[in-house]
């Protein structure tokens, strides 16, 4: 009996990955095919940036809070996966971050110094803008169901960290990604990505756990030539 149970559980596994690199590949030709997504130089996106905090007081039973907004805007220039640069402005500062392909960079209008690391690719969650970088994020994925997004069936792909890369960033306790892709055009509509990081608190005594959310949303495509672009889309932390 265990034995079948074993032997299942990993039918249904292989299965679910076979069913993700089918709609990663529905995806990829939805966006121009791979000959086209390789003949773009580079790409470029602007938009908004509104982050939002809250301020929260307890006194006795009740909890007061008090939501402050700040507006900004960000530009964000691709030649390859290791070959980038974005700069964001929000509330009267400033934060550049770039990879040269052979050094990463990044630095806020708060610090006379640039902090550097081996070059590296994008953020995961900016990763969504690159159908290229989407394809290759995906291709390890597994498919978990089905959602309706907006009046848009959607096949929902999960990718979880491995241990060896939760190795790699000491801090990340846990790592998902989630792309919901329409069934209908083989799009990507909506990309989120949760991580829970483990920090020390500031007496150093014990740990503090934080859990971080992104949520995009994928609202218009616009076909460029050959390939078909996302356009407009929404971030929300």
């Amino acid at each position: 009996m265990v034995e079948y149970a074993q032997s299942y559980e990993g039918s249904k596994c292989r299965h679910e990955g076979s069913t993700a690199k089918y709609i990663v590949q529905q995806y990829l030709a939805a966006c121009g095919g791979q000959g086209a997504l390789n003949s773009l130089n580079n790409m470029c996106a602007v938009g908004q940036v509104k982050m939002a905090t809250w301020d929260m007081h307890q006194s006795g039973c009740n909890t007061n809070s008090k939501r402050h907004c700040e507006v900004g805007a960000f530009v964000l220039w691709q030649k390859n996966p290791d070959l980038w640069v974005l700069e964001l402005v929000v509330s009267g500062c400033k934060i550049s971050a770039g990879s040269n392909r052979k050094v990463a960079w990044s630095q806020s209008s708060s610090s006379s110094n640039a902090s550097k690391g081996p070059p590296r690719s994008l953020r995961r969650f900016f990763q969504g803008l690159d159908p290229r970088s989407t394809t290759n994020l995906f291709l390890n994925a597994i498919c978990v169901g089905e959602k309706t997004i907006k009046d848009e069936e959607c096949f929902i792909l999960k990718l979880e960290s491995s241990i060896d890369m939760l190795k790699d960033e000491k801090c990340f306790v846990h790592h998902t990604i989630l792309g919901y892709l329409s069934q209908r055009t083989g799009l990507l509509i909506q990309f989120e990505d949760t991580k829970l990081v483990k920090l020390k608190s500031p007496r150093g005594d014990s740990n503090v756990f934080w859990k971080i959310s992104m949520e995009a949303m994928h609202e218009d495509y616009s076909t460029l030539k050959v390939s078909t672009l996302l356009t407009v889309g929404r971030l929300q932390q």
